[in-house]
């Protein structure tokens, strides 16, 4: 009689192996497996599961649908500043040397220059002073956001009769405010409302039209925010907004905090100030005083920028707003195809193979202009622009001219506006080039400069890889890496913490440690599929994630359409397939390092113009269900003459799992098995244990778990089968 046996039957956490006989798969590997991952979102243990969502990292498009050419950032320093005021007015008008005073009534939208009314010294809202519906606002006029990180606080009194409804908060708007031509349609608000809906009292907090939470019901003698006495005394009311939370404080106690990353618009260059409202029930007071607004610098005293490139226009901000079209910043670049950006000395260069579009984009003043040299000339040919550029040793260095393809141009050392080749005083910070130095041009094309530290820089070709060290205008030499692969265009490279180089080319993921030679890592694993790679219509980007610890191979086509991308998870050296839907390209990409967590990110830039994330957070696809499968390694027990039975599967899902299909197949040959379409039984699973009693035989046998249902994810604890070997091989059946 045939021994039974119990069988633990592995996830394979170490990923797509498709380069071995169907037999043969390799141990705790998969035949096929797409949009899983080694370690699962729900509680990132190495056990597998449904890979993490995308969402938006901004919230609207920034260029209409136009895609994304590439992504930048730049980092400024960042210092505190403070305005403060106090309303010493005994009674009247608002010091307007001070302040652009708004009043706006309640419906038509009138404005008036009288108003804010200041009352013993305090912005005074009530009826005897300033009856009816009212609203006040006012913006400092030397108040403007400067930095990611700011508070605006005020004393504040809110008295709300029956009926009542009344609010007090604060204020921005881009650009000057210019009274009296206050737009509703261009400001945002951050603000406390209390209403007293016949004798109950209710609070609510909001930011630019969005409610954080419904109203809440007061607490009369509880004395805290939620006390409606309470506000009857002056009680600092405080906003803070960082890396896109928003934060309310009442007398320096957490009210709420919301997490919307450009909710309220562009942040940059705004103005701030007050505003207060309340409507025309007789006994409403609001009071407002000892306004203070703070510009403050992070710890880490960075101000960081994102800089995107759209449809040819530059567009920037920060990680908080929402990207707008950056001063002169429209039409300075060819409108599709790749575009080279490099931030050096708060200033991002531009490059596209168009010699008149070489520009830059200067952070202090968020302002595009021409990138004209002071002395020598950008490199050109004819009509051309270089295509590729970078950073070395303090140089911009470029490269990729089609009409000069193996040379490679550096700026001076420190001055990105000196290119002068032969200055009438040399030095070894003169700007220098390929066919200028004793360091020589490439003999192959180039197609990729990839800086890896201040002494050395690769030099990616067709098909060889070189090795710049030191600096050529002072001995620097040029050195060959390889003469069998080359890398496979400007972004088909990255570093990952440790400084180990991978890049792509010759069908192959290299890896690379600086001093060594470069190491095969897809081959053996990945051949058939990177050697099939169409670099005639696809480009390869590569990015390190260090939320995930692990590189993404992505393969972006030139226009709009399917495409499927590819994950390496350094843990486990794993290869995992990763599709996502087609409008989100990536288009381009970019590893953010801010000083919130929330802002740290892979961004994506999508086809459709908008900005996404990989979220962990999230189980679709920004509204797209993610379909999910692995196969799991062929259980093959009486070899090739004999068949499996399966007696009994029990499969363990996380607590906190969704449902997840399990599709089990019976063939006469393991190809059969991994291939087939006939499923022998399908079952749901639902979260925690699951046991299921079969009578699968086959000689072959192939469990399968899926998912394809919207918002729902899934992380497998444990997969274990009762098993046996029965008679000679011949058909699968149940």
């Amino acid at each position: 009689m045939a021994q039974k046996q119990s069988l633990v039957v592995p996830f394979p956490l170490l990923g797509i192996n498709e380069n071995w006989a169907f037999g043969r798969q390799p141990e705790g590997t998969t035949p096929d497996a797409q949009n899983v991952v080694p370690f699962d979102p729900i509680d990132s243990r190495a056990r597998g599961g449904q890979r993490w969502g995308t969402s938006k990292y901004f919230s609207a498009q920034h260029n209409g649908s136009n895609a994304l050419q590439r992504l930048s950032s730049n980092v400024l320093s960042a210092v505190d500043t403070q305005v403060a005021y106090t309303f010493t007015q005994a009674n009247g008008v608002l010091d307007d040397t001070s302040w652009w005073p708004c009043l706006i009534t309640f419906p038509t939208a009138s404005i008036s220059a009288s108003y804010p009314h200041v009352k013993s010294n305090a912005i005074t809202l009530n009826n005897a002073d300033t009856p009816g519906s009212i609203w006040a606002a006012a913006f400092h006029k030397t108040a403007q956001i400067s930095s990611g990180v700011f508070e605006i606080k005020a004393d504040v009194t809110l008295v709300a009769a029956s009926d009542g409804y009344n609010y007090a908060g604060f204020i921005s708007r881009c650009a000057t405010p210019s009274f009296p031509n206050f737009s509703l349609s261009n400001w945002m608000d951050l603000r406390l409302e209390m209403w007293n809906d016949g004798g109950t009292y209710k609070f609510q907090l909001s930011y630019a039209g969005v409610v954080t939470n419904a109203w809440r019901t007061a607490t009369p003698g509880s004395g805290d925010w939620l006390d409606p006495t309470w506000w009857a005394t002056a009680r600092e009311l405080k906003v803070r907004i960082e890396g896109g939370l928003i934060s309310f404080y009442a007398a320096g106690t957490l009210m709420e905090a919301a997490y919307q990353r450009g909710a309220v618009g562009s942040y940059t260059g705004l103005y701030v100030g007050f505003h207060c409202w309340k409507n025309d029930k007789a006994g409403n007071t609001v009071t407002m005083d000892n306004w203070t607004f703070d510009n403050l610098a992070s710890e880490s005293s960075r101000d960081y920028k994102l800089v995107a490139v759209s449809g040819g226009d530059v567009y920037t901000g920060r990680p908080i707003e929402l990207l707008t079209l950056a001063t002169s910043g429209e039409n300075v670049l060819s409108t599709t195809g790749i575009v080279g950006a490099q931030p050096a000395f708060g200033v991002v260069y531009f490059c596209d193979g168009v010699n008149a579009n070489y520009s830059k984009w200067t952070a202090s003043t968020n302002t595009v202009a021409a990138w004209t040299p002071d002395s020598g000339a950008l490199p050109v040919s004819g009509t051309q622009g270089a295509r590729y550029i970078t950073l070395y040793r303090g140089r911009i260095v470029m490269a990729g001219l089609q009409g000069d393809p193996h040379n490679w141009f550096m700026s001076a050392v420190g001055d990105p506006l000196d290119w002068d080749y032969s200055p009438a005083t040399t030095s070894a910070t003169m700007a220098v080039a390929g066919n200028s130095t004793d360091a020589g041009e490439c003999s192959d094309i180039i197609t990729c400069l990839a800086s890896y530290s201040d002494d050395l820089m690769f030099i990616g070709g067709d098909h060889t890889l070189w090795l710049m060290r030191g600096d050529p205008a002072s001995g620097g030499v040029i050195d060959n890496v390889s003469y069998q692969t080359g890398i496979a265009g400007p972004d088909a490279y990255t570093f990952d913490p440790n400084g180990t180089f991978y890049f792509f080319g010759s069908g192959t993921v290299w890896r690379m440690a600086a001093g060594g030679i470069p190491e095969p890592l897809s081959r053996n694993r990945m051949d058939k599929t990177f050697k099939d790679i169409d670099l005639t219509t696809d480009t390869v980007h590569l990015a390190w994630d260090n939320v995930r610890h692990g590189l993404f191979i992505f393969i972006v086509p030139s226009t709009e359409g399917s495409t499927t991308h590819y994950y390496w998870d350094e843990r486990t050296n794993s290869f995992w397939k990763i599709i996502i839907p087609d409008a989100q390209g990536p288009t381009t990409v970019l590893a953010f390092d801010g000083d919130n967590p929330d802002d740290n990110a892979l961004i994506l830039g999508g086809f459709d113009g908008y900005l996404r994330k990989f979220d962990s957070s999230v189980t679709d696809d920004d509204g797209t269900a993610i379909s999910s499968y692995v196969l799991y390694p062929p259980i093959t027990m009486g070899g090739s003459s004999r068949n499996t039975k399966v007696n009994q599967i029990v499969i363990v899902l996380d607590t906190n799992s969704d449902g997840v299909v399990l599709t089990a197949y019976a063939e006469e040959t393991a190809q059969k098995a991994i291939e087939s379409s006939t499923a022998r039984f399908v079952r749901t699973l639902l979260a925690g244990r699951t046991r299921i009693i079969s009578r699968l035989t086959g000689n072959t046998i192939m469990l399968r778990l899926s998912n394809s249902v919207d918002e729902t994810t899934w992380a497998v604890e444990s997969l274990v089968v009762n098993a046996e070997v029965t008679g000679k091989s011949r058909k699968g059946h149940l």
